[in-house]
């Protein structure tokens, strides 16, 4: 053949080519994979998806007794929603004042951590919620049951909180606590520098280093159920409850109303067989589980 043949024919061949491209085939392949656009841009939620937990927080979330993975309420609720959306969620051990910059930076796709949906995390961060709702309380050792059972018996006890939660009492370099969050449970106790986590100030009313531990009553019931010496003050509670919800970075809306779908299944179907397997202690259920109007009330995802 001659290189002006050919030439010819392979011009030929792309122009048959160009033509096949536009029949009902070539369509099909379009319609399958989408858009140029949607092809390249998987969902937020897919593969293997970081969720921030907090580990050491009895009924919530626990390194299992053979120290590989998560054991609890949130793990549950974190295995139910991979399971219903497609992904796979890997538990990572963080702290309270890590949960926002962690969602924020990306490190996090996900944070189900005993997260309160307040107003003023709501500027930097999108919630789906709430999963659980909660009044703040006191837990204190078995053998001090009589001697507090009200908040003016508090005067002068060593109280601990935690740093960035709702219910932290910040101290000033005097020892002098914030007025205002004192004053919710006893402007006359001594407030101990909030520490890091709920282990922490645990550790120190185990040790008697420390009266009382001031935060959310789910979070002192798990506790409580795991150390049959603390007890958790019925006579102690705050009236407005708090909102657990799932923190999910701004700007993701397609996969946070995905979310907040999953979540609605999740009340209707399994929440109270996992509640009762973490929480048994608990009597009073019904404060602590959320309606699905709720949901729908409380969720925030941002476009």
């Amino acid at each position: 053949m001659t290189r002006r043949y050919l030439v010819a024919l392979t011009l030929t061949a792309l122009v048959l080519a160009a033509c096949d491209s536009g029949t009902d085939g070539g369509k099909a392949v379009q319609s399958a994979a989408g858009s140029p656009a949607a092809s390249s841009a998987q969902p937020w939620l897919s593969g293997v998806v970081h969720v921030g937990a907090k580990n050491g927080q009895p009924g919530f979330n626990e390194t299992s007794k053979d120290g590989h993975k998560f054991d609890g309420f949130e793990n549950d609720l974190a295995t139910y929603l991979g399971r219903s959306l497609k992904f796979d969620p890997l538990l990572e051990d963080i702290t309270t004042t890590q949960r926002e910059p962690r969602l924020v930076s990306g490190a996090d796709r996900l944070v189900i951590a005993t997260y309160s949906m307040e107003d003023e995390r709501r500027k930097r961060v999108d919630f789906v919620g709430p999963y659980l709702m909660t009044r703040t309380g006191v837990l204190i050792r078995e053998d001090d049951r009589k001697l507090i059972r009200t908040s003016p018996q508090l005067k002068k006890r060593k109280v601990c909180t935690v740093k960035g939660s709702t219910s932290e009492v910040k101290v000033d370099g005097k020892g002098n606590p914030d007025a205002k969050m004192a004053a919710q449970l006893n402007e006359k106790a001594t407030y101990l520098p909030p520490e890091e986590d709920y282990k922490a100030c645990v550790n120190l009313l185990i040790g008697k280093n420390a009266d009382a531990v001031w935060t959310d009553q789910a979070i002192l019931y798990g506790f409580a159920n795991k150390y049959k010496d603390l007890r958790v003050i019925k006579g102690i509670v705050a009236l407005s409850p708090q909102y657990y919800g799932i923190g999910i970075a701004k700007g993701h809306y397609n996969d946070c109303i995905r979310l907040k779908e999953a979540l609605k299944d999740y009340l209707m179907s399994t929440w109270s067989n996992n509640f009762a397997t973490h929480f048994h202690n608990v009597q009073e259920v019904k404060e602590y589980k959320p309606e699905i109007t709720d949901v729908d009330e409380h969720t925030q995802c941002t476009k």
